[in-house]
């Protein structure tokens, strides 16, 4: 009889360790945190909303290779029909636009290039990758344009940007506060605009298209349901 009543008594005790876990959420009440390595993390995405941050594919971020790739962070700028718009949070790489300082388009540039082909094999799961939209500027991969960031970034907090470890040490600039200079699409002139946070707000300015110290804030369309 005080056999069974031990075992009983610790079988509740694994019940009530369970339940204990799965209770201790640290993430916020905006975090939606799958696991974007298989499809019912990839799923999860459908309970996020605009604001909200999610979590989907892996690039490394800390410049510590040995402990493997970091997941991405996205900041959910619209939620529309069956897809979200979504911004990484951080700037995660440091790449020129283009390495010539000719007057192209995005179109033409290698950073287009660059971010649908090395970037989002490197970034995102086969699986991953059949959940991106291509987007209105035709690809699955962009930058924003000035007007839309002019359009969605009005979230509290969520204008600021800062370079990972990893965008740092491949060249990755910042102001005296720590914020980076990211590139947006837009180009005019042989120049590309990006933006940074100072002064308590975004701030515009106008990069040469080989300038190496501007990070690279990928933007995506993710279908959900």
């Amino acid at each position: 009889m005080k056999k069974s009543l031990m075992v009983i008594s610790l079988l509740l005790c694994s019940v009530v360790m369970i339940i204990g876990c799965g209770n201790n959420d640290n993430s916020g009440a905006n975090a939606v945190t799958p696991n974007g390595s298989n499809e019912s993390g990839v799923k999860e995405i459908n309970k996020a909303n605009v604001g909200d941050v999610i979590e989907l594919g892996n690039y490394e971020q800390d410049n510590n290779t040995s402990n493997g790739k970091e997941t991405i962070e996205w900041i959910v700028l619209e939620k529309k029909d069956n897809k979200i718009l979504v911004l990484s949070k951080h700037g995660l790489d440091a790449k020129q636009y283009n390495s010539t300082g000719a007057n192209i388009t995005w179109e033409q540039s290698e950073i287009r290039t660059w971010l649908n082909g090395e970037f989002i094999n490197s970034a995102f799961s086969s699986l991953e990758q059949s959940k991106l939209t291509t987007s209105t500027v035709s690809d699955k991969v962009f930058l924003l344009s000035l007007d839309e960031t002019k359009n969605y970034l009005n979230i509290n907090g969520f204008n600021e940007c800062k370079p990972t470890a990893y965008a740092i040490a491949n060249g990755a600039g910042s102001t005296s506060k720590g914020y980076a200079w990211w590139w947006l699409r837009s180009t005019q002139n042989e120049e590309v605009d990006y933006l940074y946070f100072a002064n308590e707000k975004l701030t515009e300015g106008k990069s040469i298209m080989d300038t190496e110290s501007n990070s690279v804030r990928p933007a995506i369309w993710i279908t959900i349901g």
